[in-house]
This record gives C-alpha cells, structure tokens and sequence, in this order.
C-alpha cells in the first residue's frame, strides 16, 4: 500500500492482519511534504499518477465520494447502476485514510429486521467545528434497519431534533404508508425527554434506548455517523476545501451510502425501487 503526494509515493505501508502498518521510523520526506500541504494528507483525481480507464476501481472510488472498493465491485454487478470495470485493481486513498480511522466494534451486528420501518436507529451528531452555514453545529441521522436506507437532518441546536424526529416519523408513514415499529437511540436528552417519549407513546411506537455510556449497543446508527462522517471529511481533504463545508459533504456522502451497497444491505436500495442510479 503506497501513499501518494502529488506523482511521488512519500510512505509504504505494509499489510498486517486486517490492517496496513507504516514504519514508525521519521521519514524526513514523508515530514516535509505533510509540513508543507495545505491539509496533512491529500489525494486528487488530477493528481493521482493512474492514467487508467474511467472504469478502474480506484477512478470510480473517487466521484463516488470515497466508497469502499468491496461495495464498488458489488456495485458493478448491479446492470442498474451502469457501471462496468474493466480494473479492479486496488490502491491506497489518502484522503479516505485520514478521514476514516476508526476503533474496531466491541461486537457483532444483530440481525436486520425484516420489513421497512420495522425498527430505525437514530442518534444525534455533535456539535461540529468549525459550524456550517447559518450557525448549523449538529445533525440527526436516521437509518431504517431493513433497507439500510439513510436520512441526515442538520440543526443548529439539540432542542431542534424533536421537530425533526416529528417530520421523519409523518414522511414515513406518508411515503410508506405504515408506522415505525421501534425507534432505537442513546439515552441522550433529546431523546428522553417527557415530550419525546409522549410521542412515541401517541405513535404507537417501542423506544429502545442503550445503556449509559454504552454507544455500541446503538452501534447501527453509531457506524452511519462514523461512515457519513469520515466519508465527508475525505471528500473535504481530498478537494482540499474548508471543513466547515462539512454539512453538505455529510449530504452528499448519505446521498451516495442510499444508493451503494453497503457490509449489510449487498443489494442497492434501486433493487427496491427506493433510489435513483447513482449518476443521476
């Protein structure tokens, strides 16, 4: 695995197990070029020495905002999404090396549901720095359990995810025409509260709620932040633009985790007619 600034490889790294090491040893060249770019690590399109076809995993890594390779090659084998590779060779991206370190999970994914809107997982981002637009510091994501499909909502504070949580739950029994069945979230505040827990009560609705200081047993909808957000921050630090664009990166990485497959959900949400092609 070879980390790339500009035409010049400035480290290699060696596969372990699951994971890539770099030598701790100081490279004077890998210390200069992190010194003097505008970010710690970058990756461009333009840059990038390929000079392969568009249809080369890695060139479609990079205007599908930095999806993983497995889920590109299970992509390709979907005729709906028009994509047909003739390189599936893999190379390392730096942006999404930075942007996408992350602890492995303490355990493994419970069983999906089987029907739409049988259960949603639901957590609350932030606050973020620098903010967005507007003063927007926070967002809330919501994550159907069957279909894996993903909606984000920025706010500009926690009192406003009430009314957001209100507006998910009637577009989806507008959309769908049936209720949501469980809501699952951390026992934050904005989730807890005597008026959010009315709600559900009026809607018919099970709140499953984790453990204190216990994010894995929200770990759904905590692996969608993780994934929206480091998704987001290698789209900003491979285009080299400001983080506090933040917000419409995080859109747009939800945008394209709707219509790629993801470790769970193999099939794309166009199989069901929930999502238009990806280059539409």
């Amino acid at each position: 695995m070879h980390i790339w600034n500009g035409p010049d490889i400035i480290a290699t790294g060696t596969l372990i197990g699951n994971s890539y090491v770099l030598p701790a040893k100081r490279n004077p060249v890998v210390h200069a070029a992190l010194a003097t770019a505008s970010v710690p690590i970058t990756s461009s399109p333009i840059q990038h020495p390929s000079g392969k076809s568009a249809d080369s995993a890695f060139q479609w890594h990079l205007p599908l905002w930095h999806i993983g390779f497995k889920g590109i090659k299970q992509l390709a084998k979907d005729p709906a999404s028009g994509i047909k590779l003739t390189s599936t060779a893999i190379k390392a991206c730096a942006a999404s090396l930075q942007g996408k370190q992350t602890q492995h999970p303490l355990s493994k994914p419970a069983q999906l549901a089987l029907n739409t809107l049988d259960m949603v997982h639901s957590d609350l981002c932030g606050p973020m720095t620098p903010q967005f637009l507007g003063g927007v510091k926070y967002y809330i994501s919501f994550r159907d359990d069957a279909t894996s499909w993903t909606e984000l909502d920025p706010i500009k504070k926690k009192s406003e995810a009430f009314a957001s949580i209100k507006k998910y739950f009637a577009r989806c029994e507008t959309m769908h025409g049936v209720k949501i069945q469980a809501f699952r979230s951390d026992n934050g505040g904005e989730f807890t509260s005597h008026a959010f827990e009315a709600f559900l009560a009026s809607s018919e609705c099970k709140h499953e709620v984790s453990a204190a200081y216990s994010q894995e047993q929200n770990g759904v909808a905590e692996r969608a932040n993780r994934t929206i957000v480091g998704r987001a921050k290698a789209m900003l630090y491979g285009a080299q633009l400001s983080l506090f664009r933040w917000a419409a990166a995080a859109r747009t990485a939800v945008y394209i985790m709707n219509r790629t497959p993801t470790r769970s959900q193999t099939k794309t949400l166009m199989s069901y007619g929930l999502a238009s092609l990806p280059n539409s």
